[in-house]
């Protein structure tokens, strides 16, 4: 395991750098005018992403606590929705598709790439399916590899890591979250 280490300067820039992309997310959700519970699973996901994308980066790994964290959120937030919003089923049935069709297709495609896609980064888009939908986690997904296969190239390119190095892919799966909910109405 390869543990990287960064200075004080660049902890702090990186923290910098989630804060305002939060606040933008923020703004951007309250500004399209979505319900309260579509906020509150959207913020609990990025904080969840924000906080499994640093582990990821100092340990390549994502502790399991993130991924359970969020499913509970979202089991909890079953009951308000039963009772203020009349669609419980289709919230559940998004709810299920959004987690399944992204556990199958990582799934699959951990074992094509023998394992090129952790467990860990597994666990977490489909916990973020779960709390966000189907739409959320296959945007996710579909973003956060396109920014992984260009961030890659660019660092065999640079000669700063070899075909064979891992990186640690918590960082995307963060960034083309909140790409995604940039890119999109919800």
């Amino acid at each position: 395991m390869v543990v990287l280490r960064v200075s004080k300067k660049t902890r702090i820039a990186i923290f910098f750098l989630i804060m305002v992309t939060g606040l933008l997310m923020t703004y951007h959700m309250i500004s399209n005018a979505i319900s309260i519970f579509g906020i509150m699973k959207l913020l609990s996901a990025y904080i969840g992403a924000s906080f499994a994308a640093i582990i990821d980066y100092k340990t390549m790994r994502i502790p399991n606590i993130i991924p359970v964290s969020l499913i509970t959120i979202r089991i909890f937030m079953f009951l308000p929705e039963f009772f203020f919003d009349h669609n419980i089923l289709t919230y559940l049935r998004n709810s299920l598709i959004g987690m399944l069709i992204s556990l199958c297709f990582l799934l699959i495609v951990s074992k094509i790439s023998r394992d090129g896609i952790g467990g860990g980064d597994i666990k977490l888009i489909s916990a973020i399916g779960f709390l966000c939908g189907a739409t959320v986690a296959f945007s996710t997904i579909v973003l956060s590899l396109i920014l992984c296969s260009l961030i890659g190239g660019f660092l065999i390119l640079t000669k700063k890591k070899s075909p064979k190095d891992k990186i640690a892919f918590g960082p995307f799966i963060a960034a083309g979250y909140a790409a995604s909910i940039f890119l999109s109405q919800y």
